[in-house]
């Protein structure tokens, strides 16, 4: 794993861990105010439910944003082939 794919994994990680929390302390404040009633436990899961979701939303963005990009860049190959 080069250098620059160990700090976008460990940016990833950190960007998670910072939003679980986030979220869990969030859940804590804002639901009372809200009139929803949950446990502790309830908002752990409510949190670990809503991390997945989002962590599986950026890998389906990230590999359709790769998708784009390569079919840009071969269509790129094709037109200086063209031209040529």
């Amino acid at each position: 794993m080069k250098k620059s794919q160990r700090f976008s994994l460990l940016e990833a990680v950190i960007s998670t861990v910072i939003g679980m929390v986030v979220t869990f302390f969030a859940q804590v404040i804002f639901f009372p105010i809200f009139g929803i009633e949950a446990t502790i436990i309830d908002i752990g899961w409510v949190t670990i439910i809503f991390t997945v979701l989002s962590i599986l939303k950026n890998f389906v963005i990230r590999r359709w944003f790769h998708k784009i990009y390569k079919k840009s860049k071969e269509n790129g190959k094709k037109k200086e082939n063209f031209v040529h």
